[in-house]
């Protein structure tokens, strides 16, 4: 009976012991305040993930039913989107920016967008080297990445240029150049008044490519 007793009462402290430690981490401010910090940004990632489908939604149908003069506002409203919710998984983009390719996500903090640069559909931009290892990339204001072009880490792309549809850039590109090829070699360049004219209609909310009625 006596080691019954011993026995029982070692359990009830220990239940006691674990049920103040279980306390202990619930009272503990600093995990509440992540907790509750990781909730709200996945609350806000949600609801700018509503919010881009529904503008993506209203543009569609008011491009189909032609009402042009609302066509840019919504444009703009569904880049910002865009932008606020890459930026709470901690990409550094300015503003105005088009992301319709893909950005690392292994090093998101990595990768820095000036304002009013276009990342093409079907491009990439990478920060991650399995040799070499993490390595940042920059790409200034007013860039344009063409349809499936590839920026490679540790890459900086000068403002104002134009990189082809499916360059690899492997090497630093000098502002307002135009490079192509795998890999991208400088083919051209691009005016200052033709830098004007891109950012202009950017900021004006229209797409590049189509007319300027």
């Amino acid at each position: 009976m006596e080691q019954c007793r011993h026995y029982h009462d070692s359990i009830v402290v220990q239940g006691e012991a674990v049920g103040m430690a279980c306390s202990s981490d619930r009272s503990d401010p600093v995990r509440k305040q992540a907790s509750a910090s990781r909730l709200r940004r996945t609350i806000s990632l949600l609801a700018l993930r509503l919010a881009q489908y529904l503008a993506r939604a209203l543009l569609t149908a008011l491009s189909e039913k032609r009402h042009p003069e609302m066509v840019p506002k919504l444009r703009r409203a569904v880049a910002e989107l865009k932008t606020r919710q890459l930026t709470l998984r901690g990409y550094r983009l300015g503003r105005g920016c088009r992301i319709f390719g893909l950005l690392d996500q292994v090093n998101p903090e990595l990768v820095s967008i000036g304002d009013y640069s276009i990342i093409g559909a079907g491009s990439a931009v990478l920060t991650h080297c399995p040799i070499k290892g993490p390595q940042p990339v920059r790409i200034g204001n007013g860039v344009f990445v063409g349809y499936g072009a590839m920026i490679l880490p540790g890459v900086s792309v000068g403002d104002g240029s134009v990189v082809g549809a499916g360059a690899i850039v492997t090497r630093d590109v000098a502002p307002r150049s135009i490079v192509a090829g795998n890999p991208a070699r400088v083919i051209g360049s691009v005016s200052a008044e033709q830098v004007d004219q891109l950012l202009s209609r950017l900021k004006e909310g229209k797409a590049l490519g189509e007319g300027r009625a």
